[in-house]
């Protein structure tokens, strides 16, 4: 799977024409973004269970997905992307139950 990635993230930034370091910031706020909501949600609050997790995760991910310049236009910056997708993530964890 790494290898897998690693060949489309080479593909990807050679087709963007983006610099090395905002193509690599850019891909990792994918991962970032839903292990933040997580994070926080485990550390701010006492809701949350294993079971929402992965949808966490995921919503994290679609977010960051739907927010990139070719589907919106460029309207929203990286930071914008990481904090809409820790956003999502975070209400996601919060629809579990307490101390499940």
């Amino acid at each position: 799977m790494l290898t897998v990635m690693a060949v489309v993230s080479y593909y990807w930034q050679r087709a963007t024409d983006l610099p090395l370091v905002s193509f690599a910031l850019g891909v990792m706020s994918f991962a970032y973004a839903g292990l933040l909501g997580v994070y926080a949600s485990a550390l701010f609050t006492k809701r949350g269970s294993a079971r929402a997790v992965p949808w966490a995760l995921g919503g994290g991910f679609v977010t960051v997905l739907l927010l990139q310049p070719y589907c919106f236009g460029g309207a929203f910056s990286l930071a914008d992307q990481l904090v809409g997708g820790t956003a999502v993530a975070f209400v996601i964890m919060q629809f579990g139950s307490k101390g499940e």
